[in-house]
């Protein structure tokens, strides 16, 4: 009798913690639920107010800064890896600013792994303070998977990124205030170009084997009349170069390429930024891994953009305009099975609350869009063509201040991968839902000619 109830209530408790802990995948399309009407309700809000237009010569500045705190700290990427041993490069922010004297916005580049929303709140908090108040501020990352962590609060922050170090994230502050002043100090009329060069053999699906890619490097060029350039790239690829248990502290290729840009004798680069693409579903194509083919690989997409460089042409533009819409998303999916996902309270309750967005900058006729998610780069073509609908071009980028999972195209969701099973916290039928807000951004943005074309 003894072992019968012992059996019973060990079932019994077994349970209650599948009950508490384990329930079902919310399968419904997002137009079914309250968070679309949220969201949508507000675009079409934002899409009534003033966003932009014309006003003086577009002025634009460039500064840059070393987040690298005085001690050793934890390294982030695929997991948390204890402190680094060493540091094979710094770790910069680097700060864009554009001004047309009616808006302005600055752009904030990080060697971060993510830009987690403790850091993006206390950066916001930062420029503030000091005085720097911006109708924007977008924020990337380049995406190391051999960055700092200590960045995270809560009980997954220290288990993904290691132990919370707010005396970090303040020196993240500091640095990243200090860029912005120098931007602004330096800011005077800008010529800008946008293009995008052929990269394919360096990017491959990894969700999909054979699937489809985004192979272009995109960028933006920058140059003041006294010829001084700078450049903002982004591309698909993961920053995965370096192996898994590579104790150095370092930006991966992201941080090899921007060095070989700015060190260059072909031609003088001030400033060189990069960040992450469209990085959903795509790794980097190298003959292996490691520290040398790290470097090898950034040299080769260094290489691509400076043989094309000078083709692609600039011009003066006094357009700017900009948007940013809270996203509201599904409560937190981690899927166990199809059906079957943890609890919401407890992702929660573990991983705090990231809160979802879409922010966009235009300028000119080049729309730079950034989302929290890690968009799979199979829907580049689409946003693409419904930017052109527009008369606009478009570069995304991502981790604009938080972070909130992969989405993929649906017609994957359900498979077997950490990409659409753990890692799509926003659930299935996400897909469809950023792409339809995504289309309807760039109709706002598209609606009045006169915000986003040169009179």
């Amino acid at each position: 009798m003894r072992i019968l109830r012992i059996t019973g209530w060990t079932l019994g408790i077994l349970l209650l913690l599948g009950i508490l802990l384990i329930g079902p995948t919310d399968h419904r399309e997002y137009p079914d639920t309250g968070e679309y009407s949220w969201t949508t309700q507000k675009l079409e809000q934002t899409a009534r107010e003033p966003h932009g237009g014309p006003g003086d010569t577009l002025q634009a500045g460039w500064g840059k800064a070393n987040m690298m705190p005085d001690y050793p700290v934890g390294i982030v990427g695929y997991k948390y890896r204890g402190i680094y041993e060493e540091v094979l490069d710094s770790s910069f922010v680097k700060a864009f600013v554009f001004d047309n004297g009616k808006y302005n916005a600055v752009v904030l580049c990080f060697d971060l792994w993510i830009v987690h929303s403790s850091v993006s709140a206390l950066v916001r908090q930062a420029l503030t303070e000091s005085g720097l108040d911006f109708d924007l501020v977008y924020f990337t990352a380049n995406h190391t998977h051999s960055g700092m962590g200590g960045w995270a609060p809560g009980v997954l922050g220290k288990v993904i990124a290691g132990e919370y170090d707010l005396e970090l994230v303040n020196t993240l502050c500091k640095a990243t205030v200090k860029a912005v002043q120098e931007a602004i100090g330096r800011k005077r009329k800008v010529q800008i170009g946008y293009g995008k060069f052929y990269a394919g053999d360096y990017v491959q699906n990894r969700l999909i084997k054979g699937g489809p890619i985004d192979p272009w490097i995109r960028v933006l060029k920058m140059q003041w009349e006294e010829s001084e350039m700078a450049l903002w790239c982004t591309y698909s690829a993961h920053a995965t170069l370096l192996h898994r248990k590579d104790k150095g502290l370092s930006s991966d290729y992201p941080g090899a390429l921007t060095s070989f840009l700015e060190t260059n004798d072909q031609v003088s680069i001030a400033t060189a930024a990069f960040s992450a693409g469209m990085v959903g579903s795509h790794r980097p194509v190298a003959k292996a891994i490691g520290r040398e083919h790290m470097q090898s690989y950034g040299k080769s997409l260094a290489e691509t953009i400076l043989d094309s460089l000078d083709s692609l042409p600039i011009n003066y533009v006094n357009s700017l305009a900009i948007l940013d819409l809270p996203v509201k998303l599904k409560t937190p999916h981690v899927r166990l099975t199809e059906d079957i996902r943890i609890r919401p309270w407890l992702i929660s309750w573990l991983a705090g609350k990231e809160e979802a967005n879409l922010s966009a900058l235009v300028l000119g006729d080049l729309v730079l869009l950034g989302t929290s998610s890690e968009l799979s780069g199979e829907f580049y073509p689409e946003i693409e063509a419904k930017a052109l609908e527009q008369g606009l071009r478009v570069m995304v980028t991502s981790f604009n201040g938080s972070y909130t999972g992969y989405v993929v195209p649906d017609c994957y969701q359900y498979r077997d991968h950490a990409e659409t099973r753990e890692l799509n916290w926003s659930g299935p039928a996400s897909g469809d839902y950023f792409m339809d807000l995504i289309r309807k951004s760039l109709e706002v943005l598209g609606q009045d000619r006169e915000f986003i074309k040169e009179k």
